[in-house]
């Protein structure tokens, strides 16, 4: 689960560099029984509002390990 929420993060750094966002948080949970990943992804704006706080389930099968 830290890999894809790691990897969420990365995705989403363009908008920083960018400066359309001064922050992005990721967090993602593994939720074994149902096999998938749960990822929740917020992005503040620069003025500090939040552009996007969004909860994804990822329908991926879950990596061995985690």
């Amino acid at each position: 689960a830290r890999l894809v929420a790691a990897e969420a993060k990365r995705a989403l750094q363009p908008l920083v560099r960018q400066g359309v966002a001064v922050r992005v948080a990721t967090a993602a949970e593994a939720q074994k029984a149902e096999g998938r990943i749960g990822l929740s992804v917020q992005v503040v704006g620069s003025d500090g509002a939040v552009l996007a706080d969004e909860r994804f389930d990822i329908l991926w099968s879950l990596a061995r390990g985690l």
